[in-house]
């Protein structure tokens, strides 16, 4: 079984850039906080919302990736860890990744149910583990806590 890429030590103060799936309804203040609390980012407003499953979209989110990240310390990407991992998303996390220029860390976060307050099941998380391994995206996974 493949073992996932090991994050980068995510206390790094600095700004963060969020994308967020479309489908996902979570308030910028949360994420903001949330990026805070967890991981010592700072937020760069505004929260941008992609389509985490079209490789051919995105154009605007990959140009402010690519733009802004000089200055940035991560870029994170919310998705719902019941989303089934295909290799759509898979190309888009690689577009993401290469937008990022390797100088920074690139943070899949999982995102749980609304109607749970508990974590989601070990398999999902270790779903989105394997999946990472496999497209051999070196990106690091952490699930969503706000």
């Amino acid at each position: 079984m493949p073992e996932a890429f090991p994050s980068v030590d995510h206390n790094a103060n600095g700004s963060c850039l969020a994308l967020i799936a479309s489908e996902l309804e979570i308030q910028e203040d949360q994420i903001e906080t949330g990026l805070r609390a967890g991981f010592g980012w700072r937020l760069s407003r505004p929260v941008l919302s992609v389509r985490i499953d079209d490789p051919g979209g995105n154009a605007d989110a990959l140009e402010r990736i690519a733009r802004e990240a000089p200055s940035l310390t991560g870029v994170a990407v919310l998705i719902g860890a019941r989303r089934a991992p295909i290799r759509a998303i898979a190309l888009v996390l690689r577009k993401i990744a290469e937008a990022a220029g390797g100088e920074i860390e690139v943070l899949v976060l999982l995102a749980g149910s609304r109607e749970s307050n508990s974590h989601e099941p070990v398999e999902e998380f270790s779903t989105w583990r394997n999946f990472l391994a496999i497209h051999d995206l070196r990106l690091g996974l952490e699930r969503w806590r706000s």
